[in-house]
Formats: structure tokens, sequence, C-alpha cells
């Protein structure tokens, strides 16, 4: 699905997981609502030994031939820096998921990225020069159209993907400019009077979190759902007689309730030097409007 309608902004896809009915326009918000609220089918099918390469063609009852061919192709789609600016967003979004993901250390994400740079350029310098080969043989010249030339043998278009993530600087503005991010700011308390040293803390502005993720079109969706079940069975407090008959929930239904909770950590090396732990307060945010799946932020 991402690879046959990764441009289709009017699409119209149906969960149709379990007994779920959510219709998504676009195959990034179907995936991410897959992720979140449908995660044990997920679980299932990479547990799973089953190969879908096993299963007969004549089952499918989906015609892929037919759903690439009839796609319109628009003239966004069809620029090369359309298509390079999603190979350089899938690029950032790979750095990014082997550190926050995995949990990688700076050094081994810097050695992963650097290895599968060279892969990935190796191999489309290869893969270029055998299709440039193939449509010679073919008497097709390629030197009037300008962007397949450009994309078949500029072979610094593929480095450059790299550029944008090539230091914490670059993937951080990259971030900021392309990916939404938002970044912690420091409020300056004064100055330590023993060491003389300023003393700060930081903070992530929540509006701007908030914001930020309410614009997700899944989470939009499941804050405009209804409110209140059928059953007898309390599936969040919106359900309770606590929301139902308080005042400010009664003229406003649809306000973001947002839970903070605060936690005290400390960190510390236990095998270096110097065993001084570093005492740290942590928040957590949890949006109370959405479901289950996707209320942590």
């Amino acid at each position: 699905m991402r690879l046959v309608h990764p441009f289709d902004k009017k699409a119209s896809l149906v969960c149709a997981l379990g007994k779920c009915e959510k219709i998504y326009n676009s195959s990034e918000s179907y995936r991410k609502h897959v992720q979140r609220e449908h995660r044990d089918f997920l679980d299932v099918y990479e547990s799973s030994e089953c190969c879908l390469a096993t299963q007969s063609p004549a089952s499918d009852c989906v015609d892929y031939n037919h759903d690439i061919s009839s796609a319109p192709i628009t003239d966004e789609q069809n620029h090369i820096g359309h298509v390079m600016q999603l190979l350089a967003r899938n690029v950032a979004e790979f750095a990014l998921q082997t550190r926050e993901s995995y949990l990688l250390p700076k050094s081994t994400c810097s050695s992963i990225i650097s290895d599968v740079s060279v892969l990935f350029v190796t191999f489309f310098e290869q893969f270029s020069q055998f299709i440039l080969c193939r449509l010679e043989d073919n008497g097709i010249d390629i030197s009037t159209d300008h962007c397949l030339s450009q994309l078949l043998m500029d072979h610094s278009l593929l480095s450059s993907l790299w550029t944008d993530i090539g230091s914490d600087a670059r993937l951080k503005r990259y971030c900021k400019e392309n990916l939404g991010l938002i970044e912690a700011e420091t409020v300056l308390l004064g100055i330590n009077e023993v060491t003389g040293k300023p003393e700060s803390y930081q903070y992530v502005p929540l509006h701007l979190t908030v914001k930020r993720y309410v614009e997700h079109e899944d989470v939009w969706e499941s804050i405009n759902r209804t409110l209140s079940s059928t059953s007898d069975v309390l599936q969040s407090y919106t359900d309770g007689t606590a929301f139902q008959q308080h005042h400010f929930f009664a003229m406003h239904p649809y306000a973001l309730r947002i839970h903070l909770y605060v936690d005290d950590l400390e960190l510390c090396n236990p095998l270096g030097s110097a065993k001084k732990s570093m005492p740290l307060q942590q928040c957590i945010s949890r949006l109370e409007m959405l479901s289950s799946g996707i209320c942590q932020f």
C-alpha cells in the first residue's frame, strides 16, 4: 500500500481489522492507526511462519496491476525535486529511528548511517548504469528527457540525501523545517552563589506540542469521535458521571483534558570514577480525550 499509494491524498482506506470501520484518506494515517490501535494484529503477523509469497495469486481479489495503472500521476509527483524530498524525509526518519526507537549509541548510529549511505549510493550507481545500458540497447535516447537523464546520470543527487543528517545540527534543522520538531526551551533561574554557574531548567512548550499532535489525522478523528458509549462498560472517563455532570465539560464537551505525571529520577554512571548522581524531574503528558492507543505523547 505504501508503494502503490504513497502520493494518493484522496484515497478511501477502510480499516476492517476486527470490527473497526474507520476510514482514512492516506496510507500514512492508516499505517499509524494500525500501529496504535491494532498492534495485536501486527504481533500475530510478525510471529507467524507463513510467507505471503506462498499464497495463491488466485485467492487475492485485488487487481494490483489495474490499481497502479489507474492511479493518476500529477505534475508534482513527476518532478525530480518532489521525489528527492520524499527520499530525504525517509532518510531522516531512518536516522531518527536508529536513535529513538532502538536507543543505539550515537557512535553506533553514525556508523550504521555511514554504511547504509555507501550501500545505497553504490547500488544506485550500478542500477542506473544497468538501466542506461538497456535503454541504449533499445535505441532510446534519454538526453531529450532532462528529468530522467538527471536522475540516472547525476550520482551526486543520492549523495546529497545524506548531507541533511550528516551532523546533529543538520539533522535538528531538517527536523524543525520538515518534521515539525518542537525544541525544548531553557529558562535561566539565576547564578549559583557557590559555583558561580548559571542554573536553569528546560521544558518543551506544551501548547505547541498538543497543537502539533492533534494535527495528525488519526488523532483528530479520535478527538471528534462519539464521546459516550452505549454499553455499560466504562471505557474512558467520558463515560462516568463526573464528566457528564461537570459544568465545564457540559459547555465544552470536546475540550482536551491533559493529565501530567511527574516523576523524580537520578542519572549516574556507577562504573565511572566520579559516581555523582544528577537529579532530574520528568513530566509525562497524556490526552484523555483520545483512544487508549494514542493518548500518550
